[in-house]
């Protein structure tokens, strides 16, 4: 008898228990759907401030000083490359120009090389195939970017030298900065004019605009993109997007999770270069019944550097 009101006994524990848990699943299926939130959560980080006004000799006082936004190359050691046809005249002309504009702005190099060259220079007698957009802005520009959204990066660019400077290395130096993504100016004392003379000069509004643009390193940048996220009971149900809008690669990347301050889970994300966005959507992942807030964090682990670490985090309250 006794036996049996043991048996008995755990017969009923073990049956309250499946019911504890079967109420629990029903109640998670039956569960109305919470919503975190949604939206996009980029960097809001103003990195410059092209309405500032130069007093003096300046090219471009209202701050258009560019074809696109914050045009730059993705690191700060340039590579050229000349093509047969340049003399030695304008080879040397071009190499004193970059020499000069490597005096003016800290942070910006250049190195000659073989192959696989950013900045292409031809001495031929014949048009450069560039878009409509460079071309009219003179012999030499841009020929393929990527718009990151923080920057607008540089991969190629090509000149074209058919005249040799005649003083101070203008016209190579002209050139050279419309490579760099720089408009003609109305400014007729300025480098950037679109007809050359010797008395033209390099002006400070150019020369501060690219100081800010390089000053920056070639790391990546990570920030969060149309994040949605719905809460059912137990289960937690996201879309979640990062880009890259830096200078470098991230490489190694992870998306951890947290319910309130309880880490759920860790999402390899793979690699992600400058310019490039991936989508993640994840259904039905276990969270603690009593989460009020979930968290996103993109590169806890600090695996690599960042241009800015403000934009790594969303928190979304249900």
């Amino acid at each position: 008898m006794r036996w049996a009101l043991i048996v008995l006994g755990f017969l009923l524990v073990v049956l309250g228990v499946a019911v504890y848990i079967f109420m629990i699943v029903i109640s998670d299926f039956y569960a109305e759907p919470v919503h975190g939130g949604s939206g996009n959560y980029s960097s809001g980080v103003d990195f410059w401030d092209d309405s500032i006004v130069f007093s003096g000799n300046v090219s471009f006082p209202y701050g258009d000083f560019q074809f696109h936004p914050n045009m730059r190359f993705p690191r700060g050691v340039v590579t050229f490359k000349f093509y047969p046809g340049c003399n030695n005249v304008k080879a040397t002309n071009m190499r004193n120009a970059m020499r000069n504009l490597t005096m003016l702005v800290p942070g910006l190099n250049f190195m000659e090389v073989y192959e696989n060259e950013e900045i292409e220079i031809s001495c031929d007698d014949e048009e450069i195939e560039i878009d409509e957009i460079y071309f009219v802005a003179g012999e030499g520009g841009p020929i393929d970017i990527i718009n990151t959204s923080l920057f607008t990066i540089i991969k190629k660019g090509k000149i074209l030298l058919l005249y040799e400077s005649s003083c101070n290395n203008n016209v190579d130096m002209h050139e050279l900065l419309h490579v760099f993504g720089f408009k003609h100016s109305n400014n007729k004392d300025s480098i950037m004019y679109s007809i050359n003379s010797c008395e033209q000069v390099m002006t400070d509004d150019i020369v501060a605009k690219l100081s800010k643009l390089y000053s920056y390193p070639s790391d990546p940048d990570l920030y969060f993109f149309n994040v949605s996220a719905t809460k059912k009971g137990r289960y937690l149900d996201f879309d979640i997007g990062i880009k890259n809008q830096g200078l470098g690669e991230a490489r190694i990347v992870k998306l951890s999770v947290y319910s309130n301050d309880e880490l759920v889970e860790i999402f390899p994300y793979g690699n992600l270069n400058y310019g490039a966005g991936r989508v993640v959507r994840v259904n039905n992942l276990r969270i603690p019944g009593d989460t009020t807030k979930v968290k996103f964090i993109i590169n806890e682990d600090n695996l690599f550097e960042e241009l800015s670490l403000s934009n790594n985090m969303v928190v979304l309250d249900f």
